[in-house]
C-alpha cells in the first residue's frame, strides 16, 4: 500500500514538473526541464556522485552515533525521575525548534571547516529528538511491572534492562528514526554552507555555476540517498526491536 502511494506521488509530481516546464510557465533557470535533469544525470561520474554519498552518510552516522550514546541514557535518567521529566522535557522540546544550524560558524571556528564540526552539527541535530522520545516512551512503562519486579528483589540496573528499556523501545525506535533524518539533512547542509566534498558540496557548487539542470540532479541524488539510507535504517531498526522482544 505504501508502495503505491510513493510511486503515485512520484508520478504525479514528475507529470506536474514535466507540464510546468513544457508549457513554459516557471524559468528554466528556477525549474529546469525534466529532460535536462535527466540528462545531466547521465553525464554525473558514478564515482564522483558515490563518493558524495559516502562522505555524506559516514558523517551523518558517526554524528547519529555519538547522539545516540549521549541521548538515550539521559533520556533514560530522565524518563525515570517525575521531577526532572517536568524540568527537562519542555527544555529539550523548545530547544529542538531552535534553528542549531545557526552554530555551525561556532562549530566551524572551533572544529575546523572538516568532517569534525559536520557530525558534530549532525550529532547536535539529531540528540534532542532522540532524548525526547526516550524520556516519553521511558515515562509511559508500566509501574506494575516495576513494582513486581522490584517485589522479586531486582536491583535498579536490572529493571531498567529487563522492563523499562524493553517496554520503551518502540517510542526510541521512533526517536532514532527521527534524529537519524535529521543529521543526514543537517549534514548536507554544513556541506552546503562550507565544505569541500560531500553531497552539499556539490548542491553548492552547482547552485554558484547557475547550473539549473546539474543542481537538480544533485537534489534528486540528495533525496535518493535520504530514502535510501532511512529504508535501510528503518529495515535494522525494525530488526533490532523484533530481536531484542523475543
Amino acid at each position: 500500500m505504501k508502495a503505491a502511494a510513493y510511486a503515485t506521488v512520484t508520478l504525479v509530481t514528475l507529470l506536474a514538473w514535466w507540464l510546468l516546464t513544457a508549457t513554459g510557465v516557471t524559468n528554466p533557470l528556477i525549474l529546469p526541464p525534466l529532460g535536462d535533469v535527466v540528462a545531466a544525470l547521465r553525464q554525473q561520474d558514478p564515482a564522483t556522485w558515490a563518493a558524495a554519498m559516502a562522505v555524506t552518510t559516514v558523517r551523518a552516522t558517526a554524528g547519529f552515533a555519538a547522539a545516540t550514546v549521549l541521548a538515550v541514557p539521559v533520556g533514560v535518567l530522565v524518563g525515570r525521575n517525575a521531577t526532572l521529566s517536568h524540568a527537562y522535557e519542555p527544555l529539550l522540546a523548545t530547544l529542538t525548534a531552535v534553528p542549531l544550524v545557526v552554530l555551525y560558524p561556532v562549530l566551524a571556528a572551533t572544529l575546523g571547516l572538516g568532517t569534525s564540526s559536520k557530525v558534530a552539527l549532525g550529532g547536535l541535530y539529531a540528540f534532542f529528538p532522540i532524548a525526547i522520545a526516550t524520556i516519553r516512551a521511558v515515562g509511559q512503562t508500566d509501574p506494575v511491572l516495576v513494582t513486581a519486579m522490584r517485589s522479586m528483589g531486582a536491583t535498579h540496573g536490572r529493571v531498567i534492562r529487563a522492563v523499562v528499556v524493553p517496554s520503551a523501545l518502540p517510542g526510541i525506535v521512533a526517536g532514532l528514526r527521527i534524529g537519524f533524518g535529521l543529521a543526514l539533512v543537517t549534514v548536507i547542509a554544513g556541506e552546503f554552507i562550507a565544505g569541500d566534498d560531500g553531497v552539499g558540496y556539490q548542491l553548492a557548487a552547482s547552485s554558484q555555476g547557475y547550473q539549473s539542470a546539474d543542481l537538480f540532479a544533485w537534489v534528486v541524488l540528495a533525496v535518493v540517498l535520504t530514502i535510501a539510507v532511512n529504508t535501510v535504517f528503518t529495515f535494522l531498526a525494525t530488526t533490532l526491536e523484533r530481536t531484542l522482544r523475543r
